[in-house]
């Protein structure tokens, strides 16, 4: 469903935005992101965005207080970072009654290669959940596997017609702040059209016991059984894609 969202004056920093993200079935609350991300795309100086690490490391606190040790991925010590590509660091929570996730990312990079730029970025994120109850649904109804076709098929038209911004809509909305242009350029390119017909669904599990659901085309025209190149859509328990991997094998493969 759509959020609500909330917004707060902040000392210094961005405005905090803090979404409340409701479940469509009954409208109870799925998750809540707090937020606080630069609007404008320009590079900010050291002293500035000190202010930002100075906010996170105390989020940081808070959360340990309350929860223990993270899980930490990236540190924030190297600010030359900044300047060359990013600063980043990310710190989860997660057991059977919490589900905490916080990110920050500091760039003034600004670079422009064909038709993809890269803008300065300044953003923290803190998503907090309750731990998911995954069950992996037996059978995918007709109606739903049409719903996530067709979820996919708009997917892949923004795609292949450079509308990234437009697409970004259809991503898991955790997914959707890491994806990069750069990233979505290459897909288009590994793709390269959207003449792909579904060929089989399924439900797939990964090994943290989280299941999403797997649609999986073929190019148009392919009567190879199984088809020479698959491209395999995963979508999560809100019908938003988490995955996008094109899978290509040897014609004397089975």
């Amino acid at each position: 469903g759509q959020p609500i969202i909330f917004k707060q004056k902040q000392p210094d920093l961005p405005d905090l935005l803090t979404y409340y993200f409701p479940f469509k079935k009954d409208s109870t609350i799925s998750y809540i992101l707090y937020e606080w991300k630069d609007k404008d795309a320009v590079a900010r100086p050291i002293n500035e965005l000190k202010i930002y690490i100075a906010k996170y490391n105390q989020l940081l606190n808070q959360v340990t207080a309350k929860y223990g040790k993270s899980q930490q991925t990236g540190n924030l010590e190297d600010l030359s970072q900044i300047a060359e590509k990013y600063l980043t660091r990310e710190d989860s929570w997660k057991n059977d009654t919490t589900d905490i996730d916080m990110y920050i990312t500091l760039s003034n990079k600004h670079a422009v290669q064909g038709d993809v730029s890269v803008e300065p970025t300044h953003a923290m994120r803190l998503y907090v959940r309750a731990p998911a109850k995954n069950k992996p649904e037996e059978n995918l109804s007709k109606e739903k596997i049409d719903q996530l076709d067709g979820k996919a098929k708009l997917f892949l038209a923004d795609l292949i017609s450079g509308r990234f911004d437009d697409l970004k809509k259809y991503i898991n909305p955790d997914a959707a702040p890491h994806v990069k242009n750069d990233q979505l350029d290459n897909l288009k390119n590994a793709i390269k059209d959207d003449k792909w017909e579904l060929n089989s669904t399924g439900i797939q599990l990964t090994t943290t016991g989280k299941s999403y659901t797997n649609l999986r085309y073929s190019k148009t025209g392919d009567i190879n059984d199984p088809p020479l190149i698959v491209l395999s859509i995963l979508f999560d328990e809100n019908d938003k894609i988490v995955a996008v991997q094109p899978l290509e094998r040897m014609a004397t493969q089975k």
